[in-house]
């Protein structure tokens, strides 16, 4: 026996499985709070926007998104936000069952979510930027931050494809 496995052996007998187990969900699910945020909030967004109505049309900040997609492409940004935010709610809830697969998925959500959010606070501060509205809008920082949130887990979730790969 390696000393290794007498260590891991000493550890489980310290430690009931139970313990062990809560330790590591409760690791996995802080690790991951900010990927669950940003998750939240794009599904938040796809909601808003599946309701009736023009949505984007209600704010001179939303207006150049409007004029390219229009009142119908709402439900499709609306389906696609919803779908994104599954799909990354999917792969947080099973990550480390699957390993690679899950990170990647993360990945791919995350990156379109810090492009989404970089491009949702481009919109809202271009109007404040050409002088179309009197001052800034809160949603202009609120975006960047989030873009700037999802950009990191993108990397991050991309280390631990990197990780499971080498690994494995």
């Amino acid at each position: 026996m390696s000393l290794v496995e007498e260590v891991e052996r000493e550890f489980a007998k310290r430690k009931p499985a139970r313990k062990r187990a809560r330790e590591a969900i409760s690791q996995i699910t802080d690790d991951r709070r900010i990927e669950w945020l940003t998750a939240s909030v794009i599904a938040g967004l796809g909601i808003s926007l599946i309701f009736p109505g023009n949505t984007l049309g209600t704010s001179p900040a939303f207006a150049s998104l409007n004029a390219m997609i229009g009142p119908v492409g709402e439900i499709y940004l609306a389906l696609l936000l919803l779908l994104t935010a599954l799909a990354r709610g999917a792969a947080l809830t099973i990550n480390g069952v699957r390993g690679r697969p899950t990170s990647l998925v993360r990945f791919a959500t995350a990156a379109l979510g810090a492009g989404l959010f970089a491009a949702l606070s481009h919109t809202i501060a271009w109007p404040w930027i050409v002088g179309d509205m009197p001052a800034p809008s809160t949603g202009m920082i609120t975006y960047a931050a989030l873009a700037i949130a999802d950009y990191t887990s993108a990397v991050r979730a991309a280390r631990d494809a990197w990780l499971y790969r080498r690994d494995h």
